[in-house]
């Protein structure tokens, strides 16, 4: 017998028409197989996608009544007969996770990647796996009896002299993998468990290569048709059939990826408004749709989604992947913040060691001195410890054992029921076997494999990007998010497909990474020819619903976008068949719009004297000099940046170090002695402070190699002064004073040195500064706008009113070859006239004076309050002259 062409008339317009295509379809098979005199009970249907089962048979019930044929799609009709899937050790399971150890093994058997390959390892592995699945999933379409000549052919067709070597070896590699597979479960379709009287092929959208291999070779004992609902919508040349359509055709181009996600929200509002439901959205475009189901939740819209999304994505995976983050031998406080605040249950102790941890100043790990902590942050801190020691990451283990050892740590710290409470959390245990009920398969407890920490996380995170997870379905949804093959022959009666531009909707083949073009036909690969056919099915079938509305951006970014060549063809034959159509949608019917008045901000002008500071340090002079506002927000609000635990140390690490460094130095070196003993001296100080402040010699490289520049000019420095007599007295000074001009206010400050000559009635005041001596240079232009050295002089004049003070910035930079003191003019008058100034700025503040912003210099670039004052919101007739200085 032949594969039988079972006739349809042609289609109406959409799945909501009287009847709909469904109902064609069942009277079609019905009449088919009474003219055979075979019962629908003993035939099988093979439906193209698992949502048409439900079309099918509630279609037959409605028109032919009872004894229903198995209607079915061949993935489904391989659950209800056979097995369940069994995999020996190294066998592919189609689990890319899974399947990317096995190939790592067989992969290092032909190919050698040495120590600087990892990227082309990584890229290889994926494209063993991808092909391997590819060549097995060929091998599954073929009759068992076939499969033999099958793998031969594909071994004939590796071309051992191409160019691409590797590609090919990969490819060699993979078809005798694939070739290695037990009996695929697909093969109880062409041994059916049951007799089958007839088989029946339903082709929508593009041909089913494993429905039509099954009928073709179930067609030589049984009665076999198909009914090809593709015909309906294309004809023979490839061309729609839209003649007769009653459907309505919109087309819509976007501004950007915004306007896109509002207006396709807007789109969907408008139909289930109107109670035109339920509404299809193609899901061409995943990112575009998370924006858009925000949206509609919003408007409290009750969304099914068909297409799900990634376990990786999900809260579940994030809590899981913080702690393995943590347990890695190089994780840091951070990490182990991030994974102390995903247990709901110590959040608020987490929130307390965090603050701790600032407030002590401890940024590594060694550094903390836990039993400093508060009861309940060391709880927390040793538990985290404990967990992270009893996992050893250090070591190679088999699979099984690293997911044994998981699932203990994972239950000491509570979180297998966290994880367990919600849909997410229970399919990231189940997918990774880490709990009780769920055993490892035998195929990967007995290979025999070890895997590194490395490898095992590695193994994790795949197999999280790889899992789906499908959301439930609200009770009655009236909008379905779906893929666009999931769409077709379906009782919508609206359709919404955005991301139509050439780079989210193109025709393009699926991509062998190991095979040219030629050679996918040869290993029964689908082409893209068919590829392409099997698109424009599916569109074809999506414009008989009843109103299809399509977007596209004009820009993704900065960039330009253009619509799809496939959109341009149907608006083309659209317009051909229907030529007074309009395709333009009113947007003045859909969108409300709302005019908005812009309400600059002015700037702020708080009051707030019973807020004034009892003790202020240079750094909180400068403020109230620089900017009113600044000094309100950040000294009498008390308001900061919680700076984080960076990896790398920054520059103001760096600072203080230096200033650790030249304080031991000094503090030890008694008396000067050799230039190589001074210089030995002052490096293995260094070390020491380094090791101290905890900072990892490989991240603190590059400012070590700036020590070392600056050893030499510091020492000849040094060294001259020791020359002229002068000699160090006290470094890192702590000195508070009260002036009198300040009435009450306390200053204080710490100096980097003081320094005083032989029978000398001069201190030297020296402040380091790790800054270029030309930007020095610029600030002390103006004495008396430099704040911090005469704050320093006046603080050391409280202390020696009958001394005479120089104070000078000492520039560290290791670009200067020669260090020079950049003293300050009259130190003592821009003292005085710090101390007086102040004292008036303190009075006016206790008198309610304004704390405007100045909005002026650099003070705003680096602004911890910029946020605050909103200067980038001012008001545009706003000039910062208006601002009153206090």
């Amino acid at each position: 017998m032949s594969l039988q062409s079972i006739n349809l008339p042609a289609l109406g317009s959409g799945g909501t028409q009287q009847g709909g295509p469904w109902s064609q379809v069942v009277r079609a098979l019905s009449q088919w197989l009474t003219s055979l005199g075979v019962s629908p009970k003993n035939t099988v249907v093979l439906l193209p996608q698992w949502a048409h089962l439900a079309c099918a048979r509630c279609a037959w019930d409605d028109q032919i009544g009872d004894k229903p044929p198995l209607f079915e799609t061949p993935q489904t009709l391989i659950k209800t007969w056979g097995p369940a899937s069994t995999s020996e050790a190294g066998m592919i399971t189609f689990d890319v996770a899974t399947d990317r150890l096995a190939a790592k093994n067989l992969l290092a058997q032909v190919i050698h990647f040495g120590p600087g390959d990892e990227w082309a390892m990584e890229y290889a592995l994926g494209a063993l796996v991808q092909t391997a699945h590819d060549l097995a999933r060929a091998a599954a379409l073929i009759p068992p009896e076939q499969r033999p000549a099958y793998w031969q052919r594909c071994r004939e067709g590796v071309q051992p002299g191409s160019a691409a070597q590797r590609q090919q070896a990969i490819l060699r590699v993979a078809i005798e993998w694939a070739a290695l597979q037990p009996a695929p479960l697909s093969d109880i379709l062409f041994t059916p468990p049951v007799r089958v009287g007839a088989w029946v092929l339903v082709q929508a959208g593009g041909p089913d290569p494993l429905a039509q291999a099954v009928c073709s070779h179930a067609s030589a004992q049984t009665h076999c048709g198909i009914i090809n609902l593709d015909s309906t919508v294309q004809n023979e040349a490839g061309d729609w059939v839209l003649k007769g359509l009653s459907s309505v055709l919109k087309i819509t181009a976007c501004r950007d990826f915004e306007d896109e996600a509002q207006r396709c929200a807007a789109v969907i509002l408008h139909h289930v408004r109107r109670d035109e439901v339920p509404v299809a959205v193609v899901a061409q475009d995943r990112t575009l749709m998370r924006r858009v189901q925000a949206l509609l939740k919003r408007q409290q819209l009750d969304v099914q989604d068909e297409t799900g999304w990634k376990l990786s994505t999900s809260t579940a995976a994030a809590c899981l992947m913080a702690w393995l983050n943590w347990f890695s031998p190089h994780s840091s406080l951070d990490d182990l913040l991030d994974a102390l605040k995903t247990r709901p249950q110590t959040l608020d102790h987490a929130h307390q060691l965090e603050a701790e941890l600032r407030q002590g100043a401890w940024r590594t790990m060694a550094t903390v001195p836990a039993d400093e902590l508060s009861a309940a942050s060391k709880s927390l801190w040793d538990d985290a410890l404990k967990a992270r020691a009893d996992l050893s990451v250090n070591m190679a283990r088999p699979l099984h054992h690293w997911q044994l050892a998981l699932r203990q740590v994972l239950k000491f710290l509570g979180l297998i029921e966290h994880l367990a409470s919600d849909a997410a959390g229970v399919q990231v245990l189940s997918v990774l076997c880490l709990t009780d009920d769920h055993a490892h398969p035998q195929h990967l407890t007995d290979d025999g494999r070890h895997l590194s920490w490395a490898d095992f996380v590695q193994w994790l995170d795949f197999s999280l990007e790889y899992s789906t997870l499908i959301p439930s379905a609200p009770s009655q949804p009236k909008v379905f998010v779906t893929p666009l093959s999931q769409a077709i022959l379906r009782p919508f009666a609206a359709l919404v497909f955005p991301g139509a531009d050439a780079h989210q909707w193109r025709m393009s083949a699926h991509e062998h990474p190991c095979l040219i073009p030629a050679q996918a036909p040869l290993f029964g690969l689908t082409s893209l020819e068919v590829q392409q056919q099997s698109l424009r099915s599916a569109v074809g079938h999506l414009l008989h619903v009843p109103q299809v509305t399509i977007l596209y951006r004009l820009l993704d970014g900065s960039e330009p976008r253009a619509p799809s060549p496939l959109l341009e063809h149907l608006a083309l034959a659209w317009s051909q068949a229907f030529p007074e159509a309009d395709t333009q949608i009113q947007w003045s019917q859909i969108l409300q719009e709302k005019t908005l008045i812009a309400t600059p901000v002015r700037p702020g002008e708080p009051s707030a004297p019973d807020l004034l500071p009892l003790r202020l340090s240079a750094k909180a002079c400068d403020a109230l000099r620089s900017c009113p506002y600044q000094f309100f927000a950040l000294r009498m609000l008390g308001l900061r940046n919680t700076r984080e635990w960076g990896k790398l140390p920054e520059k103001r690490d760096y600072g203080i170090w230096l200033h650790d460094v030249l304080y031991r130095f000094h503090k030890a070196r008694d008396t000067p002695s050799t230039w190589a003993e001074e210089v030995a001296h002052l490096q293995a100080i260094a070390r020491e402070s380094q090791q101290a402040m905890g900072l990892n010699d490989a991240e603190f490289w590059p400012y070590w190699v700036s020590f070392e520049q600056l050893i030499d000019p510091y020492l000849t420095w040094q060294h001259k002064r020791d020359q002229q007599g002068i000699r160090w007295l006290a470094s890192e000074l702590e000195l508070t004073a009260t002036p009198t001009a300040w009435k009450g206010v306390t200053m204080f400050g710490k100096i980097d040195r003081v320094d005083k000559a032989e029978g000398g009635a001069v201190l030297d005041l020296i402040d380091y500064k790790t800054k270029a001596k030309s930007t020095l240079s610029k600030g002390m232009k103006n004495p008396s706008e430099d704040t911090q050295l005469a704050f320093y002089t006046a603080l050391l004049m409280q202390h020696h009113p009958k001394s005479v003070v120089a104070s000078a910035y000492l520039p560290l930079d290791d670009k200067e070859e020669k260090i020079e003191l950049l003293a300050l003019k009259s130190p003592h008058e821009a003292a005085r006239l710090l101390l007086e100034g102040i004292g008036f700025d303190l009075q006016r503040l206790r008198d309610g004076a304004s704390l405007r912003p100045l909005g002026q210099g650099d003070t705003c670039d680096y602004c911890e309050a910029r946020g605050l004052c909103r200067k980038d919101h001012w008001a545009t007739e706003h000039s910062s002259s208006e601002a009153a200085q206090i």
